[in-house]
């Protein structure tokens, strides 16, 4: 009897595990279909005037204008000098690594 029981249990818990991770893996499989077909598609002529020009075409070094608008944007956040080692031009990216961005950036708390 307490065997049966033991079998029993275990038939049940391989089951369900089996139910959930097959779930997941529809799920999963959903979501890629979604990024894959979600992202946002726009005509080349939009892409061009879409996209600031930061740096030097030639270069690619960035604008001392940028860079101080950049500089100036960081004093103010951080109410104190601050000095901007590194700046890094950001390439195009899909909406949900936009939204991650944001989300991170919207989680920094800055003093006042």
């Amino acid at each position: 009897m307490l065997l049966e029981e033991l079998i029993y249990g275990l038939q049940l818990t391989a089951i369900g595990m089996g139910v959930v991770f097959l779930a997941l893996s529809v799920v999963s499989f959903i979501i890629s279909l979604f990024d894959r077909f979600g992202r946002e598609k726009q005509p080349v002529a939009e892409q061009s005037q879409a996209v600031p020009v930061l740096a030097e075409p030639e270069t690619g070094e960035i604008l001392p204008e940028v860079i101080a608008v950049i500089s100036a944007a960081v004093a103010e956040a951080v109410g104190k000098k601050a000095r901007v080692t590194h700046i890094r031009q950001s390439v195009s990216s899909t909406a949900w690594q936009r939204q991650g961005r944001a989300t991170i950036m919207a989680s920094h708390v800055t003093k006042r």
